[in-house]
């Protein structure tokens, strides 16, 4: 599978690892702020334990999702290139 990517560029590779820490952080982050505002008034264990649950947890779920979204955005983007290619008259 990873054989098709060997013509990525390093670019395109900072840009899908970019994404892949990225964007679960931001997703852990707005589950952080939303368990906050909704459970503020548990006890201070239990609020500990479900903000640390509430900012793993998407960490686990939207890594490898936002890794996979990456990768095939990278594949579209040399596929059109090599659409755009075809498509334009020879000089």
């Amino acid at each position: 599978m990873l054989s098709r990517f060997y013509g990525v560029s390093p670019r395109a590779w900072r840009r899908v690892l970019m994404w892949t820490a990225l964007g679960p952080l931001i997703c852990a982050a707005i589950c952080v702020v939303f368990v906050w505002f909704n459970f503020r008034d548990l006890p201070p264990g239990d609020l500990r334990r479900v903000i640390i649950t509430a900012f793993i947890l998407p960490l686990i779920i939207a890594a490898p999702l936002f890794f996979l979204h990456s990768l095939k955005l990278r594949e579209l983007a040399i596929a059109n290139h090599k659409l755009n290619d075809l498509a334009s008259p020879i000089a």
